[in-house]
């Protein structure tokens, strides 16, 4: 192992970060607001739109891991050096959340109408047919994603403190996070009707969640210090355990979260017989009359609440409930075992450790 890395006196808090991202946000989108007054008064209202729904919500973690790692690495130097290549993630990742709103038909993104949503309102007196409005409510949204792609790259191709190497490997990363959150998404998407035959959860996850949500911006803010191949290959791995510890959570809450706290129901992964590392924990270890009452109610979306509650209560008494918490657990350990492998100083490491607690046991 090298030796340890000073950090800089100051790490990021997530605060600090969000407050950098939301000001880059805001600057960004009041340029393309006022470029597309030059195109035609709808353009501005896309945008518009695509404004109201970014600040809406989100955690900013993506950015935040890209700054964290660079500071980690980067001694004397503020992470508001590379905040056009962190800020640039956050443009990915709202694209994606625009596209998979569409590919999940809802019309809702953190309690707000989504570009989806919102333009089923604004085309409601042009197309009275819900099903035709729907239709380009929905290209609107794509229409979005495509251009937060579009600007990502842009964004980084920008990024002037940082090198032109640097900024070439960024989109790189980029793009294979592209690749593999797409793969996934895929795979998630046919899990909705091949049920139980889909793929492994795992593999969606580390595709859907780890791969694009935590391994790249762990990755791009060791490329951007010029971390050593051999950092970033703990990295990597830190990343995965992250990613994949995150959605088995995300499982576990999507039937047995508080639904004043998530905000979602705990039906729905039931009703559309999703598969799900708790299905898959339920199918090991349930006897065949726990078995019986799954079978009849799983991917039924005319089960009644009384059945959703008496598939709960077999799950729960299956054990896979404490299975999938112990599952997270082991997460938390190899997450912290390649923290430990890290060449930089304590501080750092308690950082990573706590953002390992936040994102492994959260409840939302």
């Amino acid at each position: 192992m090298s030796e340890a890395i000073t950090a800089s006196a100051t790490l990021p808090q997530p605060t600090d970060v969000k407050a950098a991202v939301d000001a880059s946000l805001a600057h960004f989108f009041e340029q393309r607001i006022a470029a597309a007054q030059s195109i035609d008064p709808s353009y501005v209202h896309l945008w518009t739109t695509i404004r109201h729904l970014s600040g809406s919500g989100g955690k900013r973690i993506r950015p935040y891991l890209t700054s964290l790692v660079y500071s980690a690495y980067s001694s004397h130097e503020s992470f508001e050096k590379v905040l056009p290549v962190a800020t640039a993630q956050e443009l990915l990742h709202l694209a994606m959340l625009i596209h998979d709103d569409v590919i999940d038909r809802d019309v809702l993104r953190y309690g707000t109408p989504n570009v989806s949503g919102s333009y089923d309102t604004h085309y409601e007196t042009l197309i009275p047919e819900a099903k035709e409005r729907r239709h380009f409510s929905d290209s609107a949204a794509l229409l979005a994603g495509d251009l937060l792609i579009s600007d990502a790259y842009l964004m980084i191709s920008q990024a002037s403190a940082v090198t032109i190497e640097q900024r070439l490997s960024a989109q790189e990363l980029l793009h294979q996070a592209i690749f593999h959150v797409v793969g996934g998404e895929l795979l998630d998407t046919e899990a909705s009707f091949k049920k139980l035959a889909s793929a492994h959860p795992i593999t969606i996850a580390e595709h859907k969640t780890a791969s694009y949500s935590f391994v790249t911006p762990l990755l791009i803010g060791a490329t951007l210090a010029n971390a050593t191949r051999e950092e970033q290959v703990f990295l990597k791995q830190l990343g995965y355990c992250l990613g994949i510890g995150y959605q088995i959570r995300d499982d576990l809450l999507g039937s047995f979260g508080d639904e004043t706290v998530t905000g979602k129901s705990t039906e729905g992964d039931l009703r559309e017989g999703k598969r799900t590392t708790l299905t898959d924990e339920f199918l090991r270890l349930a006897t065949d009359e726990q078995k019986a009452v799954f079978h009849a109610t799983f991917g039924n979306s005319d089960a009644s609440g009384e059945d959703i509650t008496a598939l709960k209560h077999v799950i729960e008494e299956s054990g896979a409930v404490a299975a999938i918490e112990q599952s997270i657990a082991q997460y938390e350990n190899e997450a912290s075992d390649s923290i430990e492998q890290l060449s930089i100083d304590d501080d750092a490491k308690q950082a990573f450790r706590q953002l390992v607690k936040r994102c492994l046991y959260r409840e939302k």
